[in-house]
């Protein structure tokens, strides 16, 4: 018997679920039955992603310019 999966992606961030994403469309265009799983050590996968601006995941469909930031410029 080989190893339990495929692919073993460790953290379920945004990297995390795009790299699970990825291998999923890679594995399906080669016509290959991987098993991939992610863990996480949160209990809900995308949880930082959920918090993050207030729940929108800070998406903006208005043009962001540098002096709409806060802080100093280089």
């Amino acid at each position: 018997m080989t190893g339990l999966w495929d692919i073993v992606i460790v953290g379920a961030g945004a990297a995390g679920l795009v790299a699970g994403i990825a291998a999923g469309q890679v594995a399906q265009e080669r016509k290959a039955s991987l098993r991939i799983v992610l863990v996480d050590a949160a209990q809900r996968f995308a949880g930082k992603i959920l918090a993050a601006g207030g729940g929108r995941c800070n998406l903006t469909y208005e043009p962001v310019r540098p002096g709409d930031f806060n802080g100093r410029q280089s």
